[in-house]
């Protein structure tokens, strides 16, 4: 009896952990997420309410944080975007969901460096999809890119939190496979905490 409630205990506490975690762990990822921690890229909402998601890079390889970045976000015809802000930026121009941005001070390195918050509204119930593909001008050719922001002249290729393009990188109302988890405990190593 002691045994199994200790094996229950342990099982929901790898499950909450892995559920906290971000949802993509490779390096220069960026998504969509509806939280600051990149922990969830996909939710069930109703009605008319505004709601807000978030441009992450996460676990950027450059320490230096991030100098300006390029990418373009594209969305089903459910959702509407009503503003878009860029985090650090402070010019009076650019071209969304088109962007290629340089900041005048670098945003500093943390494992979800926030680069932009969506305002949106949902105009119908069904599925909402977001995709991230390339500038349309892309520094480097075919490919999603940040500069250093220790060293601006270093641009970095930053690839989508799923995978690919084409492939949606969060959902509204939407049937999404579960986050991928940092890391995974396998049954053997669980196995292995009752010898």
């Amino acid at each position: 009896m002691k045994r199994s409630t200790l094996l229950t205990c342990l099982v929901t506490l790898m499950l909450a952990t892995s559920g906290s975690a971000q949802v993509d762990p490779d390096p220069d990822s960026i998504g969509i997420y509806f939280d600051l921690a990149a922990t969830t890229h996909c939710d069930q909402l109703a009605g008319s309410d505004f709601f807000e998601l978030y441009l992450l890079l996460t676990n950027a390889s450059a320490e230096g944080g991030v100098h300006g970045w390029e990418c373009q976000i594209q969305y089903d015809p459910a959702l509407l975007v009503v503003g878009w802000e860029a985090v650090g930026y402070s010019g009076s121009y650019f071209t969304p969901p088109d962007f290629s941005l340089g900041l005048e001070n670098p945003l500093p390195w943390t494992p979800a460096i926030h680069l932009l918050t969506m305002t949106c509204l949902l105009i119908s119930p069904e599925c909402a999809w977001l995709y991230l593909a390339p500038y349309s001008l892309p520094v480097i050719p075919g490919q999603m890119a940040y500069a250093d922001g220790a060293d601006p002249w270093n641009i970095i290729p930053m690839y989508a939190s799923t995978g690919g393009y084409g492939i949606p990188v969060a959902g509204v109302n939407c049937d999404c496979p579960p986050p991928v988890p940092a890391t995974r405990a396998s049954w053997g190593a669980v196995k292995t905490l009752y010898h």
